[in-house]
């Protein structure tokens, strides 16, 4: 349902109106709460990217992305799964 609405809104609003990119966080969210740490974690550094693009460093919503990063490259750091190489998100 997610993947739907982000084409729609791809489509009618553009790839960086913050609805957009809600629908992306979103979609990593989700992807974690499945299991796939691997695929979120790709998922959240794409957004992070935009993020800097569109937002201040300092947005909340950027905020929250670094933050769910760093949660995911802590949690699975004994299964080898990478970070962004962001070197900010220390």
């Amino acid at each position: 349902m997610f993947r739907e609405l982000l084409h729609d809104q791809q489509q009618v609003i553009g790839h960086d109106h913050p609805d957009t990119l809600d629908t992306r966080n979103n979609i990593a969210s989700l992807t974690l709460e499945t299991g796939e740490p691997q695929d979120a974690l790709r998922l959240y550094c794409e957004l992070l990217l935009d993020y800097e693009r569109v937002l201040d460093s300092d947005h909340p919503d950027m905020l929250n992305t670094r933050d769910n990063i760093a949660f995911i490259v802590s949690k699975r750091a004994e299964h080898s799964v990478g970070g962004c190489g962001v070197s900010d998100l220390d």
